[in-house]
């Protein structure tokens, strides 16, 4: 695993770097990578496993791209975040959606991980615009559950999304005066880090 030489001091979560995505094309149409490090979060060491996959759809021509970061501990899942890509070639820009499941106490040691493991993919979505010069356009849903009321659910994103520059947008067959559901960001390439790869 990466991360554990003498040389190289293990990461904080929020610190990990990821390798670039490969693209899948019409003459490859389906690639893959996986990538173990360890990482450090609240003080505890625990495994990322960064697993991405690619694949071309010839007759619909799109991409369809996923990016799944699983954080283990004592050989147990204790999260995963999913980033799924999708690009039609004749829109230039990708659509993005995620979800992020957690599978821990949050009493335990590791309660924030899964905000710190979202926005963790926020800068991965960041870092695929700039390495590719493209804009993606990432669309939140607020979906609370049994584990996660309304209530809790805005007091988690509300404000890693209005840190993070998205926009409330209508929600079709709600009221007007009813709460929105939905946030988007377009995240633009930035023109100096596609300079410099």
């Amino acid at each position: 695993m990466s991360g554990e030489t003498e040389n190289q001091p293990i990461p904080e979560l929020e610190n990990v770097k990821f390798n670039r995505l490969k693209i899948a094309t019409k003459e490859n149409p389906r690639t893959r990578s996986k990538k173990n490090t360890w990482v450090i979060f609240n003080g505890n060491i625990v495994d990322l496993s960064i697993t991405q996959n690619a694949n071309f759809q010839c007759a619909e021509q799109e991409i369809d791209e996923y990016i799944v970061i699983e954080v283990i501990a004592q050989d147990k899942k204790i999260a995963t975040l999913g980033i799924k890509l999708t690009k039609q070639t004749a829109i230039s820009d990708y659509l993005c959606s995620t979800k992020i499941e957690k599978n821990f106490d949050s009493t335990m040691k590791f309660k924030g991980l899964g905000r710190s493991l979202w926005e963790v993919g926020l800068r991965q979505i960041q870092q695929i615009a700039d390495e590719r010069g493209v804009a993606i356009i990432h669309t939140v849903l607020k979906h609370p559950r049994i584990d996660l009321t309304g209530e809790k659910w805005d007091e988690i994103f509300l404000p890693i999304l209005k840190k993070h520059g998205y926009t409330k947008i209508n929600t079709p067959g709600y009221d007007k005066g009813s709460e929105p559901k939905r946030w988007r960001k377009k995240y633009d390439p930035n023109e100096q880090k596609m300079a410099g790869s």
